[in-house]
């Protein structure tokens, strides 16, 4: 008589008070045995960390004044995975946090009347064990952040007429922005396979073919921060 072999897959899960909403879940899943937490709800509200989201632009070259003027905070949003260690028979919450700020950057120009405004995100991670900041991008998007930029005050921007010197048929509403890593504020917009680049401050601009192929290597987690942005605009629909 043949044998067959029985792949048990089993899953416990835990509560305790302690662990708040969290819980603990015990199994197999066809593998070796593991723990995994888990958070209920997952989604969180970073406030708590605006001080160090503040000191992180005071370090890339913006003054407490100037932020205070001249930024507007328009949203935040976080995801929180649950985690815990024993020590000396208290619990410590270790759990990571995953976050982004929105703020729309005032300039008193025609940036802030095209496409929403300039609006800047910084992206964190924080650690509920250290209670620091883990890794800080900043941009306008995950398609466009750095961990280490340099930003200064917008004190002049050129004229928008100079913009239809570059292409006197520029659609306005196609205009987008993003920062590069030395700070320059740049206006973006494509037309006829090209795309066009201005330094909103300077009137530099350039021009290139829009190639669909290859792309250079990306930061590794920006499919962290594009799946919070994610989470938490689904949480909020369903509100």
């Amino acid at each position: 008589m043949m044998s067959k072999n029985i792949v048990e897959v089993w899953r416990i899960q835990g509560f305790s008070d302690e662990f708040k909403n969290d819980f603990v879940e015990v199994g197999n899943y066809g593998e070796p045995l593991h723990i995994k937490w888990l958070s209920d709800p997952d989604t969180i509200n970073p406030i708590f960390v605006k001080p160090l989201i503040l000191k992180q632009l005071y370090a890339r070259g913006l003054t407490k004044e100037y932020i205070q003027k001249n930024f507007l905070l328009e949203e935040t949003g976080a995801r929180r995975w649950a985690d815990y260690y024993k020590k000396e028979r208290k619990i410590v919450d270790c759990s990571r946090i995953a976050g982004y700020y929105k703020y729309r950057w005032l300039t008193n120009s025609w940036i802030d009347k095209i496409s929403g405004g300039l609006k800047i995100k910084l992206y964190f991670t924080y650690s509920n064990d250290y209670k620091t900041l883990e890794l800080v991008r900043i941009g306008t998007s995950t398609s466009n952040f750095y961990e280490n930029i340099n930003l200064h005050p917008i004190t002049k921007v050129i004229d928008f007429n100079s913009l239809m010197k570059v292409d006197p048929l520029i659609d306005a509403t196609k205009i987008s922005f993003k920062l590069q890593c030395d700070g320059e504020i740049i206006a973006t917009f494509t037309r006829d396979k090209w795309e066009y680049e201005i330094d909103v401050e300077t009137g530099n601009f350039k021009k290139k073919r829009i190639f669909k192929g290859m792309t250079c290597m990306l930061p590794y987690d920006r499919h962290l921060y594009q799946e919070v942005e994610w989470y938490v605009n689904t949480k909020r629909k369903k509100r």
